[in-house]
């Protein structure tokens, strides 16, 4: 394969009163994100908790680090602090127990999974998600683009 930075498509999945968007990791990040966007209303206790069920999940799938936030309909984090210690939840799998490790605070440095994410790695783990590879070029030409938009 052409060499390049990986770039994977997200997956989207319908929760009914929410629905998640996981995006696996990009360049020089140890960590996927996964989003949960609240359409309809939900108390501050049932999103946090749709967020600890979900990244447990995810994690099940994809046994990559992933840090979890929620959204509200007009697309702005949603404020869990009286619920929880803070609006983001971080999770990963514990090396030595093979446990899931969920924080709501950001880990300390010895928590944070010091494995190398290399392309072999995610290309194993995504095997079923879409990827492309971005070279260089492709992301200079997408930013003349973009420029190109801002100034007309």
């Amino acid at each position: 394969m052409a060499s390049g930075e990986l770039q994977f498509e997200s997956v989207k999945e319908d929760r009914g009163w929410y629905f998640v968007e996981y995006t696996p990791p990009q360049v020089d990040n140890w960590f996927a994100m996964l989003d949960v966007q609240v359409v309809e209303t939900g108390t501050d206790k049932a999103v946090a908790e749709a967020m600890e069920r979900e990244v447990n999940l995810w994690l099940q799938r994809y046994p990559i680090p992933v840090m979890v936030a929620a959204f509200d309909d007009t697309d702005d984090l949603r404020d869990l602090t009286g619920t929880r210690p803070c609006s983001h939840l971080m999770a990963y799998i514990d090396a030595s127990t093979g446990q899931h490790r969920l924080s709501w605070s950001p880990p300390s440095d010895d928590e944070i999974p010091h494995e190398e994410l290399d392309d072999e790695t995610l290309l194993r783990v995504y095997s079923q998600i879409p990827v492309t590879r971005k070279t260089e070029a492709d992301r200079e030409a997408e930013f003349r683009a973009f420029a190109r938009r801002v100034r007309t």
